[in-house]
C-alpha cells in the first residue's frame, strides 16, 4: 500500500486486491507442496490487515472482511480466520462458507460441520446455497462422518431437486462414502454420473479409498480409465493414489515408471510427498541402495522436517522387516539429525537390532 505514501488512501477495492494478491501466492505455494513459505505470506498479511484498518473500517465492509477470512485461511491461520468472522456486522452466506472451507481444508472437518450448524440455526435452510452444501461434506469426508453426509445430501435433494444437485454434489458425496469405507456406495454413485460430470475429487477420493483397501489393481485400473475417457487430468494427489498402490503391491518398476511420466507425460513436478512414497516403495522391496539414495536426493525445494522424516522412517521401518544392520543405522542417525527426540525412530532402530540398542 504504497499510496499511503503519497497521501492517497485506497478504495475498498484496492484493499481487497491487495489481500486476493497475498492470498494467491498462499494457494500457489500451497498447490505445489510448499508449505513452508506460508509464514511469510501470513506475516505479509497481517501488515496489509494493520495498514487497512488504520484508514478504512475493515470489519463494516463484507466485501473486505471476507477477503481477509480467505487470506487468512489460505496462509494457513484459521484463528486470525475466525477472529475476522466474529468481528463482522454482518457476513453473509459467503463468509460462513470460507469459514467452514478454511477448517476443512487445515484438516479439521469437524469444526467445519460446527460452523455449518451455527450458520443453519443463524441464517436458516433457505439461505443455503450448493455451494455451502458441497463444503460441508466436504467436511463430512474429512473426518469420515457418513451419516452427515448423506444427511446434507438429502438436504440438498429435498431444496433444490435431486436432478440440480446430482453432478455438483454428488462427486462430494463420493469422496464421503470412500474416506468412511463404504467404497462400493462410493463406486455405485460415481458409475451413475455421466462420463461428463465426474470431477477429479471423485476420481482422486476412488483412487484413495481403494487404496487404503489395498486394491492396487483397482487403483491402477481407475487411473487407465482416467486416461482414457480424458474429461479430467490427473494431478499430484492422483499420482500419490497411485504411488502407494504401487508399493503396496510391490510394483515398484511401474511406481519408478508413474514418477518419472509426471513432468515428461503429465506436466506435474513431483513433490516430497511422490519421493516419500517411492521411497517407501524401493524399500518394501529390499531395494535399500535405492531407496536411501532417493531418501537423500529428494528436492531441497520440497523437502521438510515432517516429509524426510517419513521417507527415513519408511527405510527404518523396512530395516526391521529385512534385518539389514547397516542401512539401519544410516536411516536412525539421519531421523536423529532431523529432531534427535524421534521416539518412533528409537523404537524402530531397537527392533532392528533385536533389543541390542542402536
Amino acid at each position: 500500500m504504497q499510496s499511503q505514501a503519497r497521501r492517497c488512501q485506497p478504495d475498498e477495492l484496492a484493499v481487497v486486491a491487495a489481500f486476493k494478491a497475498v492470498t494467491g501466492l498462499a494457494e500457489k505455494d500451497n498447490e505445489q507442496g510448499n508449505p513452508d513459505q506460508l509464514l511469510g505470506y501470513l506475516s505479509r498479511g497481517m501488515s496489509l490487515h494493520s495498514e487497512a484498518q488504520a484508514v478504512t473500517n475493515v470489519q463494516s465492509s463484507c466485501l473486505m472482511g471476507n477477503a481477509l477470512i480467505v487470506m487468512y485461511a489460505k496462509c494457513g491461520s484459521m484463528p486470525d480466520a475466525q477472529r475476522v468472522f466474529d468481528r463482522m456486522a454482518a457476513p453473509d452466506v459467503f463468509s460462513w462458507t470460507s469459514l467452514m472451507l478454511g477448517y476443512v481444508e487445515s484438516g479439521n472437518g469437524d469444526k467445519g460441520l460446527e460452523v455449518f450448524a451455527a450458520m443453519i440455526q443463524i441464517q436458516g435452510i433457505t439461505r443455503l446455497d450448493v455451494q455451502t452444501l458441497a463444503t460441508a461434506l466436504k467436511a463430512c469426508g474429512s473426518c469420515a462422518n457418513l451419516d452427515s453426509g448423506k444427511s446434507i445430501y438429502a438436504l440438498a435433494c429435498r431444496l433444490y431437486g435431486l436432478e440440480a444437485v446430482d453432478a455438483v454434489l454428488a462427486n462430494s458425496l463420493i469422496d464421503v462414502f470412500a474416506k468412511s469405507g463404504s467404497i462400493v456406495h462410493s463406486q455405485r454413485l460415481f458409475d451413475s454420473l455421466a462420463v461428463a460430470s465426474r470431477e477429479l475429487v471423485a476420481w482422486n477420493s476412488l483412487m484413495a479409498g481403494y487404496a487404503r483397501q489395498g486394491n492396487s489393481k483397482l487403483v491402477i485400473s481407475l487411473f487407465e480409465r482416467m486416461q482414457r475417457e480424458a474429461v479430467v487430468k490427473a494431478d499430484a494427489t492422483t499420482f500419490v493414489c497411485l504411488l502407494t498402490a504401487c508399493s503396496h503391491a510391490g510394483l515398484v518398476e511401474e511406481a519408478r515408471e508413474y514418477l518419472e511420466g509426471m513432468s515428461s507425460k503429465h506436466g506435474i513436478a513431483p513433490g516430497v510427498d511422490h519421493y516419500s512414497v517411492m521411497v517407501d516403495a524401493l524399500a518394501r522391496a529390499n531395494k535399500m541402495d535405492a531407496a536411501v539414495a532417493m531418501a537423500e536426493s529428494m528436492p531441497v525445494e520440497a523437502a521438510s522436517y515432517y516429509k524426510e522424516s517419513v521417507a527415513w522412517r519408511s527405510v527404518l521401518g523396512a530395516c526391521c522387516k529385512w534385518k539389514n544392520l547397516v542401512v539401519g543405522k544410516l536411516a536412525f542417525e539421519r531421523l536423529v539429525e532431523l529432531n534427535d527426540q524421534d521416539a518412533a525412530a528409537y523404537v524402530l532402530m531397537d527392533n532392528v537390532t533385536g533389543g541390542r540398542g542402536a
